[in-house]
């Protein structure tokens, strides 16, 4: 999959595509629903599967706050779009020039005219321009208008367990600490990715040495203990990993650690990954240190029998499979 910085490069790199628009954060189910109609109608036509997302979000250049925090990495987004056959990813610019475009004005000019899409494909939702004033009949109408043979499929929205997919409810599932229901949801464990910085070694002395996860700009699950797998150099190793503010030693800051079991070697100034497989408990605070390194040990003792049954090794892609 090629990356595009703007449509003037996308249209020379995979021209007259069919083309997806969104922000694509997670690659959840509901986005795995449009990526399957984008590709087939770009098989059916000959051409090349883009999709246009845009930087920074919307939101932050709108509203003036901050962007909703992230479900993927622009890594982990790169991986998941080139797993579902897409062939670009246009990362447009975005700013308050281009927001205050009309919305016929970007069916014209950035559509039809920059990109020269064969077709568009869209959730039933999608909207676009200043005002959020287009809409998919926008695009059909003024494609006519303009003699384009432009193909235009609008994908119902995907329901799971009665509401639609969005990732606005991942991200609330995430944050909940359902690891289950954001496996399901975004058809594949959700996944952590991050700097590891300097601890305070708590956890070594306990005998259970722990990297600890800086998240960024990502969604941080919900607080407890969680089986997970961690990714360092190209390997899965399994893991358990600790969301909380670690009452016991009287911590007040947030904190992900994760104990990996193996050998992986010094993690620290790296940047790893932390899929979370399932939620074994909350966190609570113990009397004293040694109760607290008896509940890890039996911790660490669940995690190694999950990863009996479910092993990062086992899944084709390395986090990819779905367990639904």
């Amino acid at each position: 999959m090629r990356i595009f910085a703007d449509a003037l490069a996308a249209s020379k790199g995979v021209p007259c595509a069919v083309l997806a628009i969104g922000n694509f954060d997670g690659i959840h189910a509901g986005h795995r629903h449009v990526l399957a109609q984008l590709r087939e109608l770009a098989d059916a036509l000959d051409a090349p599967a883009l999709v246009m997302t845009f930087r920074p979000h919307p939101a932050a250049v709108l509203h003036g706050r901050d962007a909703p925090p992230r479900l993927s990495s622009d890594t982990q987004q790169q991986e998941a779009l080139r797993d579902c056959g897409v062939d670009g990813l246009l990362v447009q610019p975005f700013d308050r020039q281009l927001a205050a475009w009309s919305a016929r004005r970007f069916v014209e000019e950035m559509i039809l005219g920059r990109l020269g899409a064969r077709g568009v494909v869209v959730g039933e939702g999608f909207r676009f321009g200043s005002g959020r004033s287009g809409d998919p009949k926008l695009i059909e109408d003024v494609s006519r208008d303009a003699g384009a043979r432009l193909r235009l499929v609008v994908v119902e929205p995907l329901r799971e367990e009665g509401d639609v997919v969005s990732s606005s409810r991942v991200r609330r599932v995430v944050a909940s600490g359902d690891d289950a229901l954001s496996w399901r949801l975004l058809r594949r464990p959700f996944a952590l990715e991050g700097a590891v910085v300097a601890g305070d070694g708590i956890g070594a002395k306990l005998g259970f040495r722990t990297a600890n996860l800086e998240p960024g700009a990502m969604v941080v699950p919900g607080g407890g203990v969680h089986v997970t797998a961690t990714r360092w150099q190209q390997r899965w190793w399994p893991s358990v990993t600790n969301v909380g503010t670690r009452p016991t030693v009287r911590g007040t800051a947030l904190r992900i650690e994760t104990h990996v079991l193996g050998e992986p070697g010094d993690m620290l100034d790296g940047v790893v990954r932390v899929a979370f497989l399932e939620r074994l408990r909350e966190e609570r605070r113990f009397d004293g240190l040694d109760a607290l390194a008896a509940q890890i040990a039996l911790d660490v003792e669940a995690a190694r029998r999950l990863h009996e049954v479910v092993h990062p090794e086992r899944w084709p892609d390395g986090l990819g499979s779905s367990r639904s």
